[in-house]
């Protein structure tokens, strides 16, 4: 018998939504493999985070245990593998290749230190929060600047995604519900978060059939 049943339910559909979209897009034959695999870990990072986070509240409530502590820091150090991927895409938006190995380098020392933070210190959800909702607003912001730049649809579907993230993260921290059982703020979280996901896949795939059909038409000229 799950303990919070339809958190988990909720939960186990994310994680499913999620992995379907991220193995579509890794099985996706392209040349931007970077952009590709890089919102494959922020969808598939979802996923695995959603899964654990069911398996938490459904089979392991109490964090004190041994299992129910590692799957809840294991949840919590998946959220910040999505981050890490939202700040990888804006510097593909936002800088030049320099700056993006730069980047990847500090972003990478910082998700680290997370790691050693919710393995070891501190697992409330707001550190996962505190870790993700910068780099979420950095991807917005990417987003914003190229949809100002050019409308591509692409930037507008990645609004759309990060907009979601973010009414998501504030239902979630302001335990806003419905309902205290079937519709309370994690079961919002998740349903707010899969529409999210949804365009954030979007936006990825768009984004590859732009700068591949860029690619066709340069050819052509």
């Amino acid at each position: 018998m799950l303990h919070e049943f339809a958190v988990s339910v909720s939960d186990f559909a994310l994680a499913g939504l999620s992995a379907v979209l991220a193995g579509k897009l890794l099985r996706r034959d392209t040349e931007r493999l970077r952009i590709r695999n890089w919102f494959s870990v922020a969808i598939g990072a979802t996923a695995v985070a959603a899964l654990l986070g069911g398996i938490a509240h459904g089979f392991f409530p109490d964090t004190e245990t041994f299992l129910g502590a590692l799957v809840w820091r294991t949840t919590l150090a998946c959220i910040g593998a999505t981050g890490l991927a939202a700040v990888m895409i804006a510097s593909f938006l936002l800088f030049r290749p320099g700056t993006v190995e730069r980047v990847r380098t500090g972003v990478l020392i910082a998700f680290a230190i997370y790691c050693g933070i919710v393995f070891f210190e501190w697992q409330q959800f707001t550190v996962a929060l505190v870790f993700y909702v910068p780099a979420a607003a950095l991807l917005f912001v990417a987003f914003l600047i190229r949809w100002r730049r050019a409308h591509d649809s692409f930037a507008s579907d990645g609004l759309i995604a990060m907009g979601l993230t973010f009414l998501a993260a504030g239902i979630q921290h302001f335990n806003l519900g419905l309902d205290p059982v079937y519709l309370n703020n994690n079961v919002i979280y998740h349903l707010v978060q899969g529409v999210g996901v949804v365009y954030l896949y979007r936006a990825g795939k768009r984004w590859m059939e732009y700068l591949e059909t860029s690619r066709v038409r340069v050819k052509a000229i």
